[in-house]
């Protein structure tokens, strides 16, 4: 086949899922990002007690995706269940500034 050819033959897209040896579950996270003296804290809404920091908005979202991931994957491997909850960003409402953002985290 040509180069012409290749590039107007049409092109498969698979599901994630088949992209990857092995399955992937794609979660969605709402993170709450609170600006500090130095960067910014980040907040899971989804589950309790997932927090993390970054020196910019992009480094902090990319952190708590990490912490999310990781806890995901540990209530996955303990084969407990992941302790959702729905997060109630009231509290963080009522702190300055705040940044609220949405992730998406592949498992």
């Amino acid at each position: 086949m040509s180069i012409s050819e290749k590039a107007n033959a049409p092109f498969e897209v698979k599901p994630l899922s088949e992209a990857w040896d092995e399955p992937v579950n794609r979660y969605e996270c709402r993170v709450i990002l609170c600006p500090e003296d130095e960067g910014y804290s980040a907040h899971a809404l989804n589950i309790a007690g997932v927090v993390s920091e970054g020196n910019t908005e992009n480094e902090a979202l990319s952190n708590i995706g990490d912490a999310f991931k990781a806890t995901i994957e540990y209530h996955l491997e303990a084969k407990s269940p992941i302790p959702w909850r729905d997060g109630d960003p009231e509290f963080f409402g009522t702190l300055q500034n705040t940044i609220e953002r949405w992730i998406a985290v592949d498992v």
